[in-house]
């Protein structure tokens, strides 16, 4: 005697038909997610990095500024700490030897590659602020008039 199973259908078949395939659906729905937040993770680790490279050009352009280094020196060290394309303002807030020197560097971010005509620029601006420092105490000097460089200096 032969005995023969029937395979009968359960109640999630009989409702919902066959689970084969369902990875394969689900893979492709999700795939496009993953890719863009792994894009914008991406993106936010260029922001830091590039907020990171303006606030290190601002802090390395005051400390210049207040040792009274030529403007094109300090225009170079911005260059080379800074992201691409950083600008400079610099400012003299009071009268005198004790008058603050306020330094602001400046810079726009743009995504590389394909993905940067999607997202957007961004605008970075870090600002440090010192006092001139004191020549002729045996501080070596640069060779450059001791004082603020002005605005049109920098230009």
């Amino acid at each position: 005697m032969t005995t023969t199973v029937r395979q009968t259908s359960t109640p999630r078949t009989r409702w919902f038909g066959d689970d084969r395939g369902m990875v394969t659906a689900e893979t492709a729905l999700v795939l496009p997610v993953i890719l863009l937040v792994f894009a914008a993770v991406l993106w936010g680790v260029t922001v830091a990095s590039a907020q990171l490279a303006v606030v290190d050009a601002a802090r390395l352009a005051a400390r210049a500024v207040a040792r009274g280094d030529d403007p094109a020196q300090v225009r170079q060290l911005v260059a080379r700490a800074g992201p691409p394309g950083a600008a400079i303002a610099v400012e003299q807030e009071g009268p005198g030897a004790d008058a603050l020197l306020r330094v602001q560097v400046s810079a726009r971010v743009r995504a590389a590659g394909r993905i940067g005509g999607w997202l957007p620029v961004l605008a970075l601006t870090a600002t440090a602020v010192t006092q001139r420092e004191p020549v002729g105490l045996g501080a070596p000097t640069s060779g450059v008039e001791p004082g603020p460089m002005t605005p049109e200096q920098l230009r």
